[in-house]
């Protein structure tokens, strides 16, 4: 007996990826692909009709340079462009800012045409003039209408009312009343036999929609900003986006003018009441002259004069500005929100407090348009809020240091007023009150003059007054599509259709647990494959007595029989008699078929060949050969129930002789055990030249294993599209359990079929089946039912 104890020990054949295989597992269900991507395609053709489309349209802002010199100096931070820039993209997309640009647009209603698939937005047409005569905030309730012509007097309005369609007939200017809606068409004349779809609109649904498509991309370090906006009209969103940035340049230029209106408003609350106290001193110098006969005063009373006014209007300046510092500090201690005096006066005042109440007021503001998104705890409302302490600090100690210079400076120009109003006792006492007369009328007139200038100037100031921001490009109508791009859609379809008709094929081989390529088998067991027999569509009747008469013509099933026998005559050919144990893993894999026709051909050798039906719980063998199957058999002979000579039958076939499995005993297994069997095997050995011996299933009981051992070659059954991988695992580990080396499979029913082909080939093959012959028949054989398998509609789909 050849040595093979190395053999069992490899490892199963190695397998290697085979393009070509893959191609033809794919190419074998071209239809599955076509008919995914077609499905997919129409599923595009659906979409693409019945899609929204939408348009986009851009527009450029850029904004001034706001930094300051004094930013580093108050320990603000990193005061970056990008910063800046945030800060005013969440303005540009604040709730405020976007209601007051939907106002403005006056867009109270949405005019559509109706179509058979979907309606179009017309706007800015406006096929018939609708007068909103009062109407909820809301609109609660409120549907669309649809609006037909009768004819030049009337229309036909339709609405959705409960589930129910409701159709009314309306004159044109006559009042329509829908619960808190109350409106007016008037005229028809442009509508022609148009449907049109009227939608009342709401702010807040037209601000909800706005931010839908709304998106602002900043320039980086840039002050550029580019504003987007998408929407189903492309002149709606052009003009939307260009009044949202009309809006924003106009706020953003009131914000600049309140500055100068504050101040222009403290000083007409200092003018009147200087022009009183103007028209007062005036009156009381005209009157003392009058009444004293006195003109001027003398040459040095009014070098005298002249020094005290130069130091009179330096200190009235200086306490009106105090009283401006005043209202600022206890506005800043007051108010948490921005700060809306503006010094303008001029000196020190404007050069640092300005800087920092702007810089104060532009924190104030960031951290009001952040809390929209930030809570007040939050990391980054902390940082700004902290930045503005600092700022406060800074402002309060500049006030605190700017009264006391004032304080100290109008003390001493009192002292220098005190010490020139000395020298006045030299002079008449006329003169005396003259010169005081006259000083007091110089000192409110030059102040007088003072605020008149510098309203003057906050008043120019205001006028030339532009907006931070300006616009680089405006928005304009972009009529190409945005959503959806037919060509994408369609591109994308044909790849999913593709992805799902191959995803399909590989949950179909997926799904399929079943053996169907000799290259599974050889890669899976180190056992050999002795041969394979192609399928066939004949059907063979229930006892199978076709099969005799199977090996008589050159078919290709004859042949393939012949290339077993032949593969076996190499298989222990140093024995003169050989035992061959057939058997499988499970039932209706065709080990009692190829029994048969394994017999029938080598008896065409002038063999003399046994056939020993060993499966002692449900044989079928004895209908073949037309014998009843209370027929004394092997059962009988092991439980010594009956002798030898009679359980050998001959056939119909020359030199085959056959021994049925008995009656159905109560131990099988046990009988099998027994030394008579292989008694029996040393017996048959000296009378024939092979004794084939069909088992039960290997897989199922353990009956054949002592007959698996006895045997020298042991054949396992495997069925394409029938057996699982645990069946060409079950010889090797049966081998090497039991210490064996003389197992070998043959595939069944097997039928070339690419899409079950496996992705791999075996080494030792290169996926070359030539050597084999195939045989054409099809075969039932169940273990436990008496009726043949029916096989399942999944098992259809997945199994063959």
């Amino acid at each position: 007996m050849e040595d093979r104890s190395a053999e069992i020990e490899n490892e199963p054949a190695g397998g290697k990826i085979n393009i070509g295989k893959i191609l033809r597992v794919f190419l074998s269900k071209w239809y599955w692909i076509v008919a995914c991507i077609a499905i997919m395609l129409a599923g595009a053709y659906v979409y693409l009709k019945f899609a929204k489309e939408i348009y986009a349209t851009t527009a450029i802002i850029r904004m001034a340079e706001t930094k300051t010199e004094f930013t580093e100096l108050v320990n603000l931070g990193d005061q970056s462009a990008s910063d800046e820039n945030e800060t005013e993209m969440f303005i540009l997309k604040s709730q405020s800012l976007l209601e007051s640009a939907v106002n403005n647009l006056d867009y109270p209603v949405t005019y559509y045409t109706k179509g058979r698939v979907k309606d179009v937005n017309i706007y800015p047409q406006k096929p018939f003039p609708i007068e909103i005569v009062s109407a909820d905030s809301l609109l609660r309730g409120v549907p669309d209408f649809e609006v037909t012509r009768k004819d030049g007097a009337s229309f036909t309005l339709a609405y959705e009312k409960g589930g129910d369609e409701v159709k009314r007939n309306y004159k044109f200017g006559q009042m329509i009343t829908f619960d808190q809606l109350k409106f007016i068409i008037r005229s028809g004349l442009n509508m022609g036999s148009h449907t049109y779809r009227i939608h009342f609109n709401t702010v807040p649904e037209l601000v909800n929609e706005v931010r839908r498509g709304y998106s602002i991309t900043p320039g980086g370090k840039t002050k550029i900003m580019s504003l987007r906006l998408s929407g189903p009209n492309p002149v709606l969103i052009a003009d939307i986006l260009n009044t949202i940035i009309e809006e924003y340049i106009k706020n953003d230029a009131g914000r600049k003018k309140q500055a100068a209106t504050q101040t222009i408003d403290f000083i007409d609350s200092q003018l009147l009441q200087f022009s009183q106290q103007v028209n007062k001193s005036q009156d009381e110098l005209s009157n003392y002259k009058k009444n004293n006969d006195i003109v001027n005063l003398s040459a040095k009373g009014n070098q005298l004069l002249a020094e005290v006014n130069s130091n009179e209007q330096a200190k009235n300046q200086l306490e009106i500005e105090q009283l401006y510092i005043q209202q600022l500090e206890t506005e800043m201690k007051q108010n948490r929100n921005a700060i809306t005096l503006n010094l303008g006066l001029g000196g020190q005042t404007e050069s640092l407090l300005s800087t920092l109440i702007a810089n104060l007021n532009n924190l104030i503001k960031d951290r009001n348009v952040k809390l929209e998104q930030f809570d007040e705890q939050s990391s980054l409302i902390q940082v700004i809020d902290n930045q503005i302490n600092e700022i406060k600090r800074a402002a309060m100690n500049n006030i605190r240091l700017l009264k006391d210079r004032n304080n100290k400076t109008i003390r001493f120009l009192d002292n220098e007023n005190a010490k020139l109003k000395q020298n006045l006792r030299a002079y008449p006492t006329d003169e005396q009150n003259l010169f005081n007369l006259q000083s007091n009328f110089d000192i409110k007139q030059k102040i007088y003059t003072y605020l008149n200038e510098k309203k003057l100037e906050s008043e120019i100031s205001r006028a030339a007054t532009v907006a931070n921001a300006s616009v680089v490009e405006n928005a304009k109508p972009n009529f190409a599509l945005v959503s959806p791009i037919s060509t994408s859609i369609y591109q994308n379809a044909i790849i999913f259709g593709l992805m799902l008709g191959l995803g399909l094929i590989f949950l179909a081989r997926a799904l399929n647990p079943y053996l169907h390529d000799p290259a599974e088998v050889q890669i899976a067991s180190t056992v050999p494959i002795l041969g394979m027999i192609k399928k066939n569509n004949e059907v063979l009747n229930e006892d199978e007595k076709q099969s005799l008469n199977l090996l008589s013509s050159k078919s290709a099933f004859a042949e393939a029989i012949r290339s077993v026998r032949t593969n076996l005559s190499f298989m222990q050919a140093d024995q003169a008699s050989k035992v061959i144990c057939i058997t499988s893993e499970v039932a209706g894999e065709g080990k009692s078929f190829v029994s048969v026709n394994l017999s029938n051909s080598l008896c065409l050798m002038d063999k003399k060949v046994v056939l020993i039906a060993a499966d002692l719980r449900r044989s079928r063998l004895h209908k073949t050969f037309d014998m009843s199957a209370d027929h004394k058999g092997l059962s009988e002979y092991l439980s010594n129930q009956a002798p030898l000579e009679s359980i050998i039958n001959k056939t119909v076939i020359e030199n085959l002789t056959f021994i049925s499995s008995g009656k159905i005993p109560p131990n099988p297994s046990e009988l099998l055990h027994r030394d008579k069997m292989k008694e029996l095997l040393v017996i048959l050995r000296q009378q024939y030249d092979y004794i084939i011996i069909d088992t039960a299933p290997v897989g199922l009981i353990s009956d054949s294993i002592p007959l698996i051992q006895m045997s020298d070659i042991n054949i396992f059954v495997i069925r394409s599209g029938v057996s699982k991988i645990s069946a060409v695992k079950l010889p090797a580990r049966i081998d090497r359990e039991y210490r064996m080396n003389k197992s070998s499979i043959i595939m069944n029913a097997f039928e070339p079929n690419a899409f079950r082909a496996s992705f791999f080939s075996a080494d030792s093959t290169e996926g070359n089946y030539n050597s084999y012959y195939y045989a054409d028949y099809n075969y039932n054989s169940p273990y436990y039912d008496d009726e043949p398998v029916k096989k399942s509609f999944w098992r259809k789909i997945f199994g063959k």
